[in-house]
């Protein structure tokens, strides 16, 4: 008679377990085997199947979730293969055909990319931004190197270890980049990246550094002549206007003179930072110029948004003040004692300030006041006076009367 048993295949090896008597004895059979390389199982007679299925199933559950299958992380897959065989009394078996299970792994192979700079606002030309990528595995596979940074910013390679990462290893790589003068007119700098092994692209992470703008202008402003003494006379102005700033300036740039009405001659052009344009303008002094002994005025220059500083000039008068004057007589030809003579004063403003009044004339021949009007006199300006003398004896022995005269003034105006 044939006894039905049971045989679980692992590997090449095959175990088969005798039909026992009893439910101790089975079960210390079992427990007494490798539980590493095979699995068991006991076919007992129909009247302990009750007693002994439940913990023997139980028994297998627990023998099956120890066995070392080899399957890792990394695999995709792992087998298992049974089959029965029937064990006759002279062993001689039967066996069924070999049934082979798969079990697929879900894999989810992932990089995740964090990016960083230093520092994190720029304001000069030619300075250098470090952008620091982090990149972590954050999938449940390995990812095999080189994995590559991919920044919009970055032109060629960016310096990244050449390794493979496994599951929640990090890895960082560095790249610089230099400031141009767009940069910081356009007033930040925006940059993506993303990380890769050809087969696995990580997030894209933007980052945003800005740039510290400071717009400024500087006037300069200087004249030719730097003196004057005449009226009419042309003084010319010359404004120097530089970006004395970080970004560009755009035109049109204004100059604002306190002494000037209208427009300034400029060039009406954008300036970059360093970059500078000369304006000129034309003012004619005056009398009232000349008087005061100098033009003082004040400008700035703006582009309707920014302002420059103040620049402020003097130029000074060269004053000469001075008074001319001619004596004239009514009779040449006196020669009666006590006879009156009246003498004339032309009294003329030949400087190039006027002249403040009263302007008096002093005679030789005469004593006490001689009448002339008290009055201011400019540039070119007269006065007359007159003053009467007596003819004496002593006039008329010598022939001739010789006086002296002159004008003075207290002060110029």
């Amino acid at each position: 008679m044939t006894k039905a048993r049971w045989c679980i295949k692992m590997g090449k090896d095959c175990v088969i377990l005798t039909r026992l008597n009893t439910l101790s004895n089975c079960l210390k059979t079992v427990k007494s085997m490798s539980i590493e390389a095979h699995l068991w199982s006991c076919k007992l007679s129909f009247q302990s199947v009750i007693k002994v299925m439940l913990p023997v199933i139980l028994s297998m559950i627990l023998l099956f979730s120890m066995i070392p299958f080899e399957a890792q992380a990394s695999s995709s897959q792992s087998k298992l293969s049974l089959y029965t065989a029937n064990l006759s009394m002279d062993n001689k078996s039967t066996s069924s055909n070999t049934a082979t299970l798969t079990v697929t792994s879900g894999q989810s192979p992932a990089l995740t990319i964090v990016k960083s700079a230093s520092p994190t606002t720029y304001t000069t030309v030619g300075q250098t931004i470090t952008y620091i990528y982090n990149v972590t595995n954050s999938g449940n596979v390995n990812i095999k190197g080189p994995i590559n940074i991919i920044d919009s910013l970055i032109n060629g390679l960016i310096s990244i270890y050449n390794t493979d990462l496994s599951q929640g290893q990090s890895v960082l790589g560095i790249a610089n980049y230099t400031i141009t003068q767009a940069d910081i007119n356009s007033g930040s700098v925006t940059n993506s990246a993303y990380a890769n092994n050809n087969n696995t692209n990580s997030n894209t992470a933007t980052l945003t550094v800005t740039s510290g703008q400071s717009p400024a202008l500087t006037i300069v402003k200087s004249a030719s002549p730097i003196t004057y003494a005449t009226v009419g006379q042309t003084i010319t102005y010359i404004y120097n206007v530089t970006n004395s700033g970080n970004v560009n300036i755009k035109g049109p740039i204004n100059i604002i003179d306190s002494l000037i009405n209208g427009p300034i001659s400029i060039p009406n052009t954008d300036l970059g930072p360093g970059q500078s344009i000369t304006g000129t303008s034309n003012y004619t002094i005056t009398q009232a110029d000349i008087n005061s002994g100098s033009v003082t005025n004040s400008a700035y220059a703006n582009n309707n948004n920014t302002n420059s500083n103040t620049a402020t000039l003097t130029v000074t008068a060269v004053q000469n003040p001075a008074l001319t004057i001619v004596k004239s007589v009514s009779s040449t030809n006196d020669s009666t004692t006590g006879q009156p003579i009246t003498y004339i004063y032309n009294v003329t403003n030949s400087g190039n300030v006027n002249i403040k009044g009263p302007i008096n004339i002093i005679d030789s021949r005469i004593n006490g006041s001689i009448l002339i009007p008290n009055t201011d006199l400019g540039p070119g300006q007269s006065i007359t006076g007159t003053s009467n003398y007596s003819i004496t004896q002593e006039d008329i022995n010598s022939g001739y009367v010789t006086i002296s005269v002159y004008a003075k003034i207290l002060m110029i105006v």
